[in-house]
C-alpha cells in the first residue's frame, strides 16, 4: 500500500500550482501542526523526484535558501549554484532569501559562505549577498 500511497502523492504534488500548494501545506498544517514540506522531506529523503516536488512547493525565497545550505554543506561546496543565484536574483530577492535562510538554520549565509569559502570567490560572493537590500530601501 505505501507504493500507492507514494505514487499518489506524486500525482497530487505534480499536477498543482502554487496557490494549491499553500492551500494543501495550510489544511496539513492545521489538521497535524506540522510542516508537509518537513515531514515529506525527513521521511522520503532517498527519493529524488520527491525532493524535487518539495523544492518546488516551497515559496521561491525557501526553496533558493534550501538550495543554497546544501550547496555549503552537502559535502563540498558547490560554487556554480551559489554563483547563480547571488548573480542572478535581484537584490530584493537576495534579502528575502537571506532572510529565509536565517528562520530556517538560525544561521547568516554571510557567516556560513565565509567560513566555507577563500580567496576571489569569497569577496566576490560576499559583494554579491552584502549588497542585498530590501526593495523598500533599493
Amino acid at each position: 500500500n505505501a507504493p500507492t500511497n507514494d505514487q499518489n502523492l506524486v500525482e497530487i504534488l505534480l499536477r498543482g500550482n502554487s496557490q494549491e500548494f499553500k492551500h494543501i501545506r495550510h489544511t496539513y498544517y492545521t489538521l497535524y501542526h506540522q510542516d508537509l514540506l518537513e515531514v515529506v522531506s525527513t521521511t522520503q529523503k532517498c527519493k529524488l523526484l520527491l525532493r524535487a516536488i518539495c523544492l518546488r512547493m516551497r515559496e521561491p525565497q525557501e526553496r533558493d535558501a534550501e538550495i543554497l545550505r546544501n550547496s555549503i554543506y552537502g559535502g563540498s561546496i558547490n560554487f556554480n549554484i551559489l554563483i547563480e543565484i547571488v548573480c542572478t536574483r535581484p537584490s530584493s530577492e537576495l534579502h528575502c532569501i537571506k532572510l529565509a535562510y536565517g528562520n530556517r538554520y538560525h544561521s547568516d549565509i554571510e557567516q556560513d559562505v565565509a567560513l566555507k569559502t577563500t580567496g576571489g570567490f569569497k569577496e566576490v560572493f560576499m559583494h554579491g549577498i552584502h549588497n542585498s537590500m530590501p526593495i523598500w530601501l533599493s
